[in-house]
């Protein structure tokens, strides 16, 4: 158990992380983490192996498995990497809102009228009464911020070494980059998939308002990486729930 979120040995090998380097970190001004010389080309490398494994079952009864482990291996393999900048992300927004003494919005709502509940209902941001989800917003503003970022000649994803440090990346890798800050603050955390509507998004277990989706025994709060709304907030036009597959991690 202590080492599920070890990278595999084959990665290991061919790709020795090397000496822990300070890096700056995109979108935190200030915030420095230490990265291992040799994992962003290693942790790419693993996601274009298991990309290459994941297109051989795009037809197959069994593609939400396939799914499943490809996002899983990343997460995996990601983990340690990118560990100490989750930590150096979490001490920095703690020690702010700390000096500020604000929440992330001041307290004020944090709407979009292109983004909606379900219900139709705005949605407002965290409160300081709500650690939990106080650093699950920061975390979240933090990702939204990234510039979006696509390849169509092989796998959208970027690597989470280099989501982290240059602040860039699909809407997977924001969903699974905030799935892993939150979880290693130990706030239960996942993502969701969807091959109809070429789209993933963040899931949490906290409380809150919103829209939630059902996956194995809870009822986890959706948060959407791309767009700058709150979470809980999701499009009318992608908020069916049977077009979405479910990715959990622990």
């Amino acid at each position: 158990a202590a080492e599920q979120h070890y990278c595999g040995p084959v990665t290991e090998f061919y790709w020795p992380r090397g000496e822990q380097k300070r890096v700056p970190l995109a979108g935190a001004p200030g915030v420095e983490a230490l990265i291992a010389e040799n994992d962003a080309e290693a942790a790419q490398a693993l996601v274009d192996r298991e990309y290459t494994l994941l297109r051989r079952y795009e037809r197959s009864p069994l593609w939400k498995e396939a799914w499943i482990r490809f996002y899983r291996a990343i997460y995996r393999d990601s983990w340690e990497r990118i560990a100490n900048a989750c930590f150096q992300l979490e001490r920095n927004w703690a020690v702010r809102a700390l000096h500020e003494g604000t929440t992330l919005s001041g307290g004020e709502p944090r709407t979009s009228s292109s983004a909606a509940s379900p219900g139709g209902e705005p949605r407002t941001s965290s409160s300081a009464a709500n650690p939990e989800a106080d650093l699950a917003a920061k975390a979240l503003d933090f990702v939204q911020g990234f510039s979006y970022e696509r390849n169509l000649t092989g796998s959208d994803f970027v690597n989470l070494v280099s989501a982290v440090t240059e602040g860039r990346g699909d809407c997977d890798s924001r969903a699974m980059l905030w799935a892993i800050l939150l979880t290693q603050a130990d706030i239960p955390s996942c993502i969701m998939v969807s091959k109809d509507f070429s789209h993933a998004m963040g899931l949490t277990d906290i409380p809150g308002t919103g829209a939630r989706f059902q996956l194995e025994s809870a009822r986890w709060l959706v948060a959407e990486t791309t767009v700058p709304v709150a979470i809980g907030r999701i499009r009318a036009d992608i908020s069916g729930i049977d077009h979405w597959l479910g990715v959990t991690f622990e």
